[in-house]
């Protein structure tokens, strides 16, 4: 989770900079960005968190960070979490998918599928790309809700939509084995092969699988459909 919780601080703090509720707050988080980009981490420290006491919920969430990954403070889970739950309920999107997160894995908190599960509801409902695929994962599962391959099927191709990898193998499966929708091999194999172009080897695995059950006619009417994807699944 490293690579990904630093990919997420720095879309979010970007993200969110200019919705900062004041210009004192704007200069703050900005000083406090730079700072973390030169791993001076005290300086970061020093602009994010009187601006995260102050209700700020973008600074909320870069400190829960550096708690989460122990930058400039002795790594904490349960700090890190206080610091996402305050920005959370505050309707932040990015930080609703970490509570969810924390809960499902029972990191600095007691595993709670049922509360995961609330929290990644409201970072889907949001458009949050990984909160999609989670919510339905979630449903795919039985994880904190009775199991439906339908609600799965439908947060899955959300996030699929808009390239997440994991998203599309899990929805080409759902389509392989007619998993809450008719079974449809091309549909499948679509699915599959966009999520191995973005280097998921296990949805190579399963695409070359499929290919042996296909005939040549259906290969090449799911070769054209992948090309007429959007950029944006690809």
């Amino acid at each position: 989770m490293n690579n990904v919780t630093k990919s997420i601080f720095f879309r979010h703090i970007l993200a969110v900079f200019f919705l900062a509720v004041s210009a004192g707050a704007q200069a703050g988080l900005q000083e406090g960005i730079s700072a973390f980009e030169k791993e001076d981490y005290a300086a970061a420290l020093n602009e994010f968190k009187p601006l995260a006491e102050s209700g700020n919920a973008s600074a909320q969430y870069n400190l829960g960070v550096m708690y989460e990954r122990g930058s400039g403070v002795p790594q904490d889970d349960k700090q890190a979490f206080e610091w996402f739950r305050k920005a959370a309920e505050l309707g932040d999107a990015v930080s609703q998918y970490k509570v969810a997160y924390i809960y499902d894995r029972g990191r600095g908190v007691g595993q709670d599928f049922k509360e995961a599960l609330a929290w990644y509801r409201k970072s889907a409902e949001q458009g949050f790309t990984d909160a999609e695929y989670k919510f339905g994962e979630m449903h795919d599962l039985g994880k904190g809700v009775a199991q439906d391959y339908k609600q799965a099927a439908e947060w899955y191709r959300k996030a699929a939509e808009k390239g997440n990898a994991y998203a599309q193998i899990n929805l080409g499966f759902l389509y392989e084995h007619g998993l809450g929708m008719p079974a449809d091999l091309i549909q499948a194999y679509k699915w599959y092969s966009l999520s191995a172009a973005r280097g998921n080897d296990g949805a190579e695995k399963a695409k070359k699988e499929l290919e042996a059950r296909m005939s040549s006619k259906d290969i090449k009417k799911a070769r054209a459909l992948v090309k007429k994807v959007p950029a944006k699944q690809k």
